[in-house]
């Protein structure tokens, strides 16, 4: 990544969390305070990363049978990812017939985030909204955070 690109978990519009009125939250990855009560664990690791939701799961393993580096395995408590042998090849992404296995780790142009949340800039104005970053930690991309957040106070 450079200084004028991010990672992200997500981008979710239309929000009303995370600061008044409807807004976008922008969710970097990336954090090292390793917080017991964490809401994103997706958002832990800088880098992407292959990403199970045990609550969508539907125990078919069809994601253990397409990896090809045996990164997956089942267990009693549900799906095991050994992020040893995992090399984030995808192969386990589209296998799952239930959405259960995503990637995690969006890469975004500073330019592009920008055309995305400000698509709504309408929506901010007239329900007292507008953006949040978030994460993560969004402090682990201090440069483009910075830069994004200059850029939209223009």
């Amino acid at each position: 990544m450079t200084p004028l690109t991010c990672r992200t978990i997500d981008v979710i519009r239309g929000g009303a969390h995370d600061g008044p009125g409807l807004r976008t939250t922008v969710f970097l990855k990336g954090c090292s305070l390793s917080c017991r009560w964490c809401q994103n664990p997706e958002g832990i690791a800088a880098t992407q990363e292959v990403w199970w939701e045990s609550r969508k799961c539907i125990r078919c393993l069809a994601c253990v049978e397409a990896c090809p580096n045996t990164a997956l395995s089942a267990s009693d408590e549900g799906l095991q990812l050994d992020r040893e042998k995992c090399v984030v090849c995808g192969a386990c992404v589209p296998a799952c017939p239930a959405l259960a296995m995503t990637f995690t780790g969006h890469e975004w142009t500073l330019d592009a985030l920008l055309k995305k949340v400000r698509k709504d800039q309408d929506y901010y104005q007239a329900f007292g909204g507008g953006v949040t970053v978030s994460g993560g930690e969004p402090l682990c991309q201090y440069p483009f955070v910075a830069e994004f957040l200059r850029r939209l106070q223009a």
